[in-house]
């Protein structure tokens, strides 16, 4: 396996989680507030702020970023294998490592086979109701671990990571939506480091569209729109909007961002747009948006993330989240690289 690829790829690696890591931990504070009044409280939220609360110190991660570590981990253990048995086994544990904490910050849809998966239910059972965004909030390990030239197998692993919370088409795929997002942005490269051209957008969204329509089709059947479509009018309001709170505004009446895969998935794409693949600029948006802010911000900048690698996450900000969140990605990068190049 060549080391300079391995290099590569395991620093998109690392920035896919760190950006992950960020947007969630600047979205932390405002997540749940209408945005008039998220403005009215807070400004313009471009800093790490306490949970207001939630007695949570500036910098700290929710379930979004200790989810996605979890699915990274479960992958690693499998030696790249996603099997539904085995992410139930080490999401069940991280519960209970987190303890009464996980029950205050876990989603209705993962709630729900919770209780059900405690009560001995097999879990290819507990989520044929799931519809919530939980799915997508933590699967951009599996994007890394997959290459953008085999769709089919990228979605029957975002299919495997689903089923136990999250087993219905519109769940899957705005999880594959978001896979197929970070699975392109691995490959594809920004010219100087800045913002993303056209160009790169528009393959990266391709890629994700096509996910996003193979994942509906996987998975119990529910009535939802077309989250490619949906993702394609967000990026038509980021990039046809004169300033960035007027782009929040239409974001929210149009899209939406709560805790329905078909609003946060597209807003994540809409945040990822507006702020030109940037990480910190596209977190700073997602965290201005209100609603579920922590896991649009979580997905949008995991995306980002991939697309500009470790160094592309300001240095300083990410240091305090890693501090304060006791987090340690740097360890998955290499390991899921080698998975992704073999």
């Amino acid at each position: 396996m060549d080391a300079a690829a391995v290099d590569r790829v395991a620093d998109r690696a690392h920035g896919c989680l760190l950006g992950v890591a960020l947007g969630d931990a600047l979205g932390m504070p405002t997540e749940g507030m209408a945005p008039g009044d998220l403005e009215r409280r807070l400004g313009w939220v471009d800093d790490l702020l306490p949970g207001p609360g939630r007695a949570l110190p500036a910098g700290q991660v929710t379930d979004d970023t200790e989810q996605t570590v979890m699915l990274a981990e479960a992958i690693l253990a499998a030696d790249g294998a996603v099997r539904a048995e085995g992410v139930t086994r080490h999401l069940l544990a991280w519960v209970d490592r987190a303890g009464p904490r996980a029950d205050a910050v876990i989603g209705p849809s993962t709630a729900r086979a919770f209780a059900q998966l405690r009560s001995g239910a097999d879990p290819r059972t507990t989520g044929r109701s799931g519809t919530t965004n939980g799915a997508a909030m933590r699967i951009t390990p599996v994007g890394l671990i997959h290459r953008p030239d085999d769709l089919l197998a990228l979605v029957g692993a975002v299919e495997e990571s689903c089923v136990m919370s999250h087993h219905t088409g519109v769940a899957i795929s705005g999880a594959s939506l978001v896979a197929g997002a970070v699975s392109a942005a691995v490959d594809l490269d920004v010219p100087g480091g800045g913002p993303a051209p056209d160009a790169v957008l528009d393959t990266l969204l391709d890629t994700a569209a096509h996910a996003a329509r193979l994942g509906a089709t996987r998975g119990i059947p529910v009535p939802a729109p077309d989250l490619a479509a949906r993702a394609d009018h967000a990026r038509r309001i980021a990039e046809r909007t004169d300033d960035d709170r007027t782009f929040l505004r239409r974001l929210h009446e149009e899209i939406g961002s709560s805790v329905a895969t078909e609003e946060s998935v597209p807003a994540a794409i809409g945040c990822l747009v507006r702020g030109g693949g940037m990480p910190f600029r596209v977190a700073v948006l997602a965290a201005n948006l209100g609603a579920d802010t922590d896991t649009v911000g979580a997905m949008a900048g995991g995306i980002a993330g991939a697309l500009h690698g470790a160094s592309g996450v300001p240095a300083d900000l990410i240091a305090r989240v890693l501090a304060v969140s006791s987090l340690d990605v740097q360890r998955l990068a290499v390991p899921l690289a080698r998975l992704r190049l073999r």
